[in-house]
């Protein structure tokens, strides 16, 4: 994906950044939240804004606590900690175990997630061949990462053109300004109020927990309910209901040489009495000479499977007004 973006509106800014794709969107693999509280933090209180996002992060296996009894929320999270929590939102199946880096040994908690990051184009290091994984990330690089992950995973969401001068603007990096403006715009990154970013400060681990949480709340696959089909009833019809692709494949086959009029199957209902007789309830428009619509039932019989025979139309009955 490419997302140019540019300051003051100097450079051309995307109309889109992707039409949603639901093959990737979700890319993110859903989270089941867990109904428990904060493990018993005793620096995490419901009172806190971050509550509900450090219980999230943390039921959902994301964050760690800094130790049995602690959260550290207001602790600034570290580059080796955000790659860290990216590794295990994506829960790869495999994926390298050495890097590149000269300061990332191969024995510490955050190794595989940094091998991993670099491997897939999430980070490239500052440069001198290094990462510095104790590093408090900036807010600027945290939105450059996460931008990187939604690519890396091809999450693909639509964001307007409208470029935002913040108060700050000039302390953003160019490499950095896409990243917020995008993340921004979403709604996964906020502000600190007075129309500024921070793109330098420091990020603290109740406010990437909140970002973390916005995020997967953001890009997580919509659920669609399955579709409950009434079988057909012997003797009597079913409830009509709307119809599947295999209904729309025996009107269109019965009713090919009904000519002269346009029929549109809206709903149908089945009986079933040696076969099946399939009810369609339709719009019929004339081809000619005014378009005048109304509606008819057309009952449709298919025999058994056995007999070979075609589903033929049995009658066509206006709807009475």
């Amino acid at each position: 994906m490419s997302f140019r973006q540019g300051k003051h509106g100097k450079k051309i800014v995307s109309a889109l950044l992707v039409a949603l794709c639901i093959a990737g969107v979700l890319a993110v693999a859903p989270l089941t939240v867990s109904a428990e509280d904060s493990e018993g933090f005793t620096d995490v209180r419901e009172s806190d804004w971050f509550y509900g996002d450090v219980e999230f992060v943390h039921a959902n296996g994301l964050f760690n606590g800094t130790s049995e009894t602690e959260f550290s929320p207001e602790e600034p999270l570290t580059r080796a900690m955000l790659v860290t929590v990216l590794f295990r939102l994506d829960a790869p199946a495999r994926g390298p175990s050495t890097t590149d880096f000269i300061d990332v040994p191969t024995d510490e908690y955050y190794s595989d997630a940094v091998a991993w990051a670099a491997a897939n184009g999430i980070v490239n290091g500052v440069g001198d061949g290094k990462f510095e994984p104790n590093a408090k990330i900036t807010r600027q690089d945290l939105a450059v990462i996460i931008l990187r992950y939604m690519t890396y995973k091809e999450i693909n969401l639509v964001v307007t053109q409208q470029y935002i001068i913040f108060a700050d603007e000039e302390l953003i990096a160019d490499y950095a300004n896409n990243a917020i403006q995008t993340l921004f715009k979403l709604g996964i990154i906020n502000g600190v109020g007075g129309n500024a970013v921070n793109p330098l400060g420091s990020a603290t681990r109740a406010e990437v927990a909140a970002i973390l949480h916005r995020f997967v709340e953001l890009t997580k696959p919509e659920e669609t309910p399955p579709v409950e089909e009434t079988p057909p009833v012997v003797g009597g019809y079913t409830e009509e209901r709307d119809l599947t692709a295999e209904d729309t494949e025996i009107f269109n086959a019965a009713t090919a040489e009904l000519v002269g009029v346009d029929f549109l199957p809206l709903k149908v209902a089945t009986q079933v009495v040696a076969g099946t007789n399939y009810r369609f309830y339709c719009k019929a428009t004339p081809v000619v000479p005014e378009p005048i619509e109304s509606y008819v039932y057309i009952t449709i019989f298919v025999p058994l499977p056995h007999t070979g025979d075609a589903a033929t139309v049995t009658s066509v009955v206006a709807v009475e007004e």
